[in-house]
């Protein structure tokens, strides 16, 4: 009878246990999957930010510049340039 009960409690604790691991693991990636979905969202955010502050600071037929880390570039409207020229 003792070792009933001992199998029966094992197999309590080993239900118990990985009911949990589940649980937990559904939980976690909710939470992974809703940090993803920030990350990918700011990440839009930023690309149209940036195309857009672009159109409007190459607008008058400016130059202006980008910057990555210490390399830099020009950016101008090559469609604006071309009108100008004769």
């Amino acid at each position: 009878m003792k070792k009933q009960k001992i199998i029966i409690l094992v197999s309590i604790i080993s239900l118990f246990i990985m009911v949990q691991y589940f649980v937990i693991e559904k939980v976690l990636n909710e939470n992974q999957k809703k940090l993803s979905e920030v990350y990918q969202g700011g990440y839009e955010q930023g690309f149209k930010d940036t195309v857009s502050t672009l159109f409007q600071e190459t607008s008058d037929c400016k130059s202006t510049s980008i910057w990555i880390g210490n390399l830099s570039r020009q950016i101008s409207d090559t469609e604006c340039a071309e009108k100008l020229s004769p």
